[in-house]
């Protein structure tokens, strides 16, 4: 963990997605002098069918950027008789975590940089803008049509069911300026069972 220059944490290792055919991937957040929760990110890179990296150490440039270092590993041998050989792994993000400005949760690259969907069988539910204050928006990664009506529950960190309601539009818009300040769990559950889980960060005024 590093201490960016505001006086921030930054924290990375990594996190198992296999079920959702992600491999082990790069885990990295950001939290307050407070240890509240600014964000959280999952980096996946399927350049390697080994599907398998992860985050060790960042740097904060002047600019704010981040610069993660960590190993990645690839089929190309560096040595023998090994296979899957770590190789050295740089990214660098903006001070939200994002490879391109307004991320989710998770971020997937493939050898073409290009953005693509985590299978759906256990899809993944995105919120955004968050941290959020009045407002923010759900959607599931791989489900630009999902099937109607939608549940939507959002639960705080003392296991509280604090909202819940059906939607019929896509993304869900949900209201927060009444919800005091903190972190909660957001739930999708479309109507053919696929549901998605994901934390928000609520601001204070």
């Amino acid at each position: 963990m590093r201490r960016a220059a505001n006086g921030d944490l930054i924290g990375m290792g990594y996190v198992r997605l296999s079920s959702q055919g992600l491999g082990t991937c790069g885990w990295i957040f950001r939290i307050s002098p407070q240890g509240e929760l600014r964000w959280q990110r999952t980096i996946a890179d399927l350049r390697s069918r080994i599907k398998s990296s992860y985050f060790y150490d960042v740097a904060e440039d002047p600019d704010g950027m981040l610069v993660f270092t960590g190993l990645y590993q690839d089929t190309f041998s560096n040595h023998t008789p090994w296979i899957n050989n770590p190789n050295v792994w740089l990214v660098k993000l903006d001070s939200m975590g994002c490879l391109e400005p307004g991320c989710g949760e998770v971020q997937i690259v493939t050898s073409t940089r290009e953005l693509v969907t985590p299978s759906v069988e256990k899809p993944v539910l995105i919120a955004s803008p968050n941290p959020a204050h009045d407002f923010f928006h759900l959607s599931l990664a791989g489900f630009a049509h999902p099937v109607f009506p939608l549940r939507v529950r959002l639960w705080d960190m003392q296991g509280r069911l604090v909202q819940s309601t059906e939607a019929q539009e896509y993304p869900v818009s949900i209201q927060s300026r009444q919800l005091p300040p903190g972190m909660y769990l957001a739930q999708v559950q479309t109507a053919a069972g696929q549901t998605g889980v994901v934390k928000v960060v609520l601001k204070g005024v």
